[in-house]
């Protein structure tokens, strides 16, 4: 397939199955879900999900890590799973927890992909980890959000790219730069993002942030939300990456500024305290 015609019958054909609901969705890694399920136990102990943890070794190292940090240090050191989920909380724990999946549900994918898919994986889950980063950030700068949530907002907000990118894939002269093809994805990765949270089980909140991130003129709900960081987070990425576009039109377009209180010729450099935070929280 190298022209856009060939581009737009095979976008057609994805089209199609998105509209009957034919196109496979990812599930959650196991790990993921049965950490939910604990989670959403109210019964459940620190000690069973020390032990659920442990049961993965890569996980479980990335955890302890976490929790002997700069940012948590203290005299002592910690060498065991509970004492880390105690110092780190149960939300930051899913949020390790999320990411640690996340990777493995991009490594899968791109163990299969052909080298176009794998870029473009690769984009999509290094630019998944910035704008995390820099929601974490701009949410612990307002001060009222989460930021722990943020930072799993910015982790899952394009996620709706995966089964996209898997189809597509069987096209094995995917061109990237291929206008139809990047209009395509663009347009369609929000809702199949929603679709796999929903799926997933997630709150609505972070269902909103994969359905409405591409939305940058929305209204909001008048209070500042995870999908208003994630927006911002992804503006101010955009700009950073890409000097010689003026984007500052764009940007006085979008409420979502006010709503987190930014002026709106801020920068990443105004949040570089939080993200060194947060990347430590959220490695490459």
């Amino acid at each position: 397939m190298g022209d856009s015609g060939d581009y737009s019958k095979l976008i057609e054909d994805v089209e199609a199955a998105i509209e009957h609901d034919k196109l496979i969705l990812p599930s959650a890694p196991d790990t993921l879900v049965r950490v939910r399920q604990l989670l959403d136990n109210p019964h459940a102990t620190t000690e069973q999900l020390a032990s659920l943890i442990a049961t993965d070794t890569a996980l479980a190292a990335r955890i302890l890590k976490v929790a002997n940090s700069v940012i948590y240090k203290t005299q002592n050191g910690i060498d065991n799973l509970q004492q880390a989920i105690s110092r780190l909380g149960l939300k930051l724990i899913q949020t390790l927890v999320t990411s640690h999946a996340m990777m493995q549900l991009f490594a899968q994918n791109n163990a299969s992909a052909n080298n176009p898919v794998s870029r473009l994986l690769n984009d999509v889950q290094t630019r998944s980890i910035e704008v995390a980063r820099l929601s974490y950030a701009i949410a612990r700068h307002h001060k009222t959000l989460s930021a722990d949530d943020a930072l799993l907002a910015g982790l899952v907000h394009d996620i709706g790219y995966l089964p996209l990118l898997q189809v597509l894939g069987k096209s094995q002269r995917l061109n990237k730069t291929d206008k139809n093809i990047s209009r395509f994805l663009k347009n369609s990765h929000p809702q199949m993002g929603a679709k796999i949270l929903s799926r997933w089980k997630f709150p609505n909140n972070f269902i909103d942030v994969a359905e409405q991130h591409e939305q940058l003129t929305r209204k909001g709900c008048g209070v500042a939300d995870l999908v208003d960081t994630v927006i911002v987070a992804n503006l101010l990425l955009y700009e950073i990456k890409h000097p010689q576009k003026d984007i500052s039109t764009v940007k006085a377009k979008v409420s979502a500024f006010v709503r987190l209180g930014l002026a709106m010729n801020c920068s990443i450099s105004d949040f570089e305290e939080h993200i060194e935070t947060a990347t430590q929280l959220l490695p490459a």
